[in-house]
């Protein structure tokens, strides 16, 4: 069993070398089209299935301890690429390791939202009422940061949802919207 978990991790890490070397050449990673450019979303996207596919496999005992490490191993250098600004390598690294827990793992790109409505209406006529009645309200003293906080949420509240911020594309419009009318309600409310 050891001797096949090391031959595993051998070959994931032969693996992950190769799409390095590919990635570094200009390539992209084979589980990503060719032509897409790596975003911030599709980072974000890779790191909840890696974090997913990894706490999965481990709590089920399909990782050996090499496999474990080699995965640990990739996760740091992958953090690395990712603050030296190389998210094409990022991504590959990551796929990489998503698969040594998942084999059966295919990076899909989610779409992001386009046309975002809220209650029937557009995101953006949302955070306009939103951020009119928070203008409305006394913004000195002790409610200036509560109101500060709650108008840079509502200003998450977009029609179309950039790829390349994170607070908008791991948002639920919704949500934020119930949670800044909250908070604009309960400001206004002085609790």
């Amino acid at each position: 069993m050891v001797g096949h978990a090391a031959r595993r991790a051998a070959a994931g890490i032969s693996l992950l070398l190769g799409v390095a070397a590919a990635a570094s050449a200009g390539a992209q990673s084979p589980a990503a089209p060719a032509s897409a450019t790596v975003t911030r979303a599709d980072l974000a996207w890779r790191y909840l299935l890696m974090d997913a596919s990894y706490a999965t496999a481990d709590s089920e005992g399909r990782l050996s301890d090499s496999t474990r490490a080699a995965i640990n191993r990739i996760f740091d250098r992958s953090t690395l690429s990712f603050f030296g600004g190389r998210f094409a390598m990022t991504a590959a690294m990551m796929d990489t390791a998503i698969t040594m827990a998942a084999p059966t793992y295919r990076y899909e790109r989610r779409t992001l939202p386009a046309g975002v409505r809220i209650d029937k209406r557009p995101a953006r006529e949302v955070r306009n009422a939103l951020i009119a009645r928070l203008a409305a309200l006394d913004s000195t003293g002790t409610l200036a940061q509560p109101i500060a906080s709650a108008r840079a949420r509502a200003a998450l509240l977009v029609d179309t949802v950039s790829a390349e911020r994170s607070a908008e594309f791991l948002t639920d419009p919704a949500a934020l919207a119930r949670a800044v009318t909250g908070r604009s309600c309960c400001t206004r409310e002085g609790t």
